[in-house]
């Protein structure tokens, strides 16, 4: 009898802590997403590559520190499956509490300042901005700023669903790295990275820093390793899982955002060959024509496409993605899901829970409920591909996606082209995609593609592909060369609409050098195409007065100030873009020295 009331007693405890997990309260960002049936532990560590030397006082000398090379510090942030605990679960913000020490205290103290700089950026300033507030009560500077502070308070001080140092539950939970991409913070993407724990993933992600430790400035290169770095950084983090038994599975995925997702597809190209799956989040290889990224490192060439057989990657972008770089890579299965309304940073936590905590202060608040739906079900998505290629051991196909507005699904199994890379085909399509216009011009020519261009009844994409055909263009073609094309474009009224494009992509592909070279001898003519034919705009007064502070060439007191001239506000206006910020920054700076 005794040992049938301890048998009852055992069940009533266990009923009643399976109450207690599926009674947990979800924050309310989390709209109608089912989290998974396990607690969610978090834990930050610190370890150290020796194989690689890191200036641990971050470039400054005036520091003194103990041990100053420990090597690289590589922060590993896990969410993962844990045993139910009674700890209150974490605050956004707490994930910014890194486990510093003596001989780490520099690199951490820069690592938390840039959280709350660049979450701050991502989560509020990106998603409320002048023209979104209404147009009733105080609209200033002062009063905006004022707004967005508040917001951010509420969102890093909002709860999880993650416990600190809750015991992890042994198990083959598959593992999952995630890159936040350039200027990323921990909290990027937490939703997507602790709901997936919650459904039985171990998931990762990291500080990926720059390679050395001089780099720093500001703190925006905390999350701009270059490509050696972050993937020495993947294998650091794969070996130290396998090393410490961090799961029972040999599955590792490797996912990420923007420049992350960038890099978890390269790293394959290198020969890695230890992962299992590939999730990218609007990866700008979603969207350019050609790799701008260093030669070395191009995964899209013959010698390279090899590494990527039978590997299946989930890609998510916007409506405008036509993934053709991807769907190159035809010896693995490709699934590519474009969903509209979504900005490129909609696609993380910060964009899309951002909206919700934003949504009060905005004219457009169902547009700002879209998007954060969206996001769930993507998040929801995602969880069903990775089941399927590492829980169920089947093909995950279209029928295995709920379809909501605006979604549109291509699936490229082994040897197949999407839809939007075929072949174009006049008799049954007279609308060309960016793809098929590219080959058109490789094949038949530029004026071939211009007399498609004015067949084409389909205006919604019309100006998005003149503009993308120009980034083409630049990067493959001689300045020269495109100047007739600036003309056709303007001929047509396209050229002022893209002004900005214009100016940006030959700023981003001849003023950075991300491993090819600078080509500011390139951009010359093209700015000064742009002065002619709009003196009074000032993209192409920008675009030379930084040719001028790189090279040393022109009147850069002139170009400064046609600059401020043709927008008085310049000087004072700020932007989610680090670029557009840094060059105004610079111009700031020549203005403020030589006045």
């Amino acid at each position: 009898m005794k040992k049938l009331k301890i048998f009852f007693l055992f069940i009533l405890v266990w009923v009643s802590q399976l109450l207690t997990l599926n009674a947990q309260v979800l924050p309310e960002y989390y709209g109608d997403l089912k989290f998974g049936k396990y607690t969610v532990g978090f834990k930050s560590i610190c370890v150290f590559d020796t194989a690689r030397k890191y200036d641990l006082s971050c470039g400054d000398s005036s520091i003194v520190l103990k041990n100053k090379e420990l090597g690289r510090p590589i922060l590993i942030n896990m969410w993962y499956p844990a045993i139910k605990t009674n700890n209150s679960s974490l605050k956004i913000k707490d994930f910014f509490d890194f486990p510093s020490s003596e001989s780490t205290k520099v690199f951490f103290k820069i690592l938390n300042d840039f959280q709350y700089k660049n979450s701050k950026l991502y989560a509020v300033d990106q998603n409320i901005r002048k023209n979104d507030f209404p147009l009733l009560g105080d609209t200033s500077l002062t009063e905006r700023n004022r707004k967005r502070k508040v917001i951010f308070e509420s969102y890093i001080n909002s709860p999880t669903i993650s416990h600190r140092n809750a015991k992890l539950i042994e198990g083959d939970f598959p593992i999952i790295i995630y890159h936040q991409g350039l200027g990323g913070t921990i909290d990027e993407n937490f939703l997507l990275l602790e709901y997936l724990a919650s459904n039985g993933y171990i998931v990762i992600n990291s500080a990926f820093q720059v390679a050395d430790g001089s780099g720093y400035d500001d703190g925006w290169n905390t999350g701009v390793g270059d490509y050696e770095a972050t993937f020495s950084d993947f294998n650091f983090i794969i070996n130290y899982c396998k090393k410490n038994n961090i799961s029972k599975s040999n599955q590792v995925l490797l996912s990420g955002h923007s420049y992350g997702a960038n890099c978890a597809i390269t790293y394959i190209g290198e020969g890695n060959q230890n992962v299992v799956g590939l999730i990218p989040l609007d990866s700008d290889y979603g969207y350019v024509l050609n790799n701008f990224f260093p030669k070395k490192y191009n995964p899209f060439v013959k010698q390279k496409i090899k590494f990527y057989d039978g590997l299946p990657m989930f890609c998510a972008g916007r409506s405008e993605a036509h993934y053709r770089m991807l769907d190159s890579l035809s010896n693995s299965k490709r699934h590519f899901l474009t969903i509209s309304e979504m900005t490129h940073n909609d696609f993380t936590s910060q964009g899309a829970i951002g909206r919700y905590f934003c949504k009060n202060y905005v004219i457009d608040k169902k547009k700002y409920e879209h998007v954060q739906h969206n996001y769930l079900n993507m998040c929801s998505t995602i969880l069903t591909f990775v089941d399927c290629y590492t829980k169920s051991n089947k093909v995950f196909e279209k029928k295995d996606i709920t379809p909501h507005s605006g979604w549109k699904l291509e699936v490229s199994d082994k040897g197949e082209k999407s839809s939007l890379n075929a072949p174009f085909d006049e008799s049954k399509n007279n609308c060309p995609t960016i793809s098929q216009y590219i080959d058109i011009i490789n094949n038949q020519g530029i004026n071939r593609m211009k007399v498609l261009y004015s067949m084409c009844n389909d205006t919604s994409m019309k100006s998005k592909i003149v503009s993308d055909i120009f980034d083409f263009l630049y990067e493959n073609e001689d300045s020269l060369n495109i100047i007739p094309y600036l003309d056709w474009m303007n001929e047509i009224g396209e050229a002022e609409k893209n002004l900005y494009n214009i100016y940006f992509t030959v700023f981003y592909l001849s003023f950075l050098d991300s491993g090819n070279g600078f080509n500011y001898k390139k951009a010359k003519p093209i700015y000064q195409w742009l002065i002619k034919n709009y003196p009074n705009k000032k993209e192409g007064y920008l675009g030379m007065a930084l040719y001028a502070l790189a090279t040393g060439e022109g009147d850069t007191d002139y170009f400064c100030k046609r600059v401020i001239e043709t927008d008085p506000n310049y000087l004072n206006t700020t932007t989610s873009s680090f670029w557009d910020d840094h060059n105004r920054e610079k111009i700031k700076k020549y203005l403020q020295k030589t006045h």
